[in-house]
């Protein structure tokens, strides 16, 4: 028995954060590879042709650190570097950075084709959708 009890805490998961879209990018799930791409600024525009918004969670923010870590492999200072180069060699604008999750929800909702991070257990209105889990 208590191996069954060991081996069902082994294989529950647990997620930290989500990775959510506007629902008018079209998208219903992301790769890691293309979540990777999106906020290394590779890749800019939906399948649907809609421009790429990116928002992220104030700096250091526990669930923004884990999606760094987990999906970009870096930690999310080193990914904010890369933007501030890729802005001074005449790239795009640094993705803003929102205040809390409070404010984040309220921008995918009014953003068409916005992408963001959010706390796993964060509510989401009927136009935004989580598309991964991490």
């Amino acid at each position: 028995m208590k191996f069954l009890l060991s081996m069902a805490f082994l294989i529950s998961v647990s997620f930290a954060g989500q990775l959510v879209v506007n629902k008018d990018s079209g998208i219903s799930s992301i790769s890691a590879d293309d979540a990777k791409n999106i906020f290394e600024l590779k890749k800019v525009q939906w399948a649907n042709g809609s421009k790429i918004s990116v928002f992220l969670l104030p700096a250091a923010h526990e669930t923004e650190e884990k999606f760094a870590s987990s999906i970009l492999g870096s930690n999310a200072a080193a990914v904010y570097d890369k933007w501030v180069a890729y802005v001074l060699n005449g790239g795009a604008n640094i993705p803003p950075k929102t205040i809390n999750e409070r404010k984040m929800i309220r921008l995918l909702e009014k953003t068409s084709g916005a992408i963001g991070i959010l706390s796993d257990d964060a509510e989401l209105p009927a136009n935004v959708v989580s598309v991964m889990k991490f």
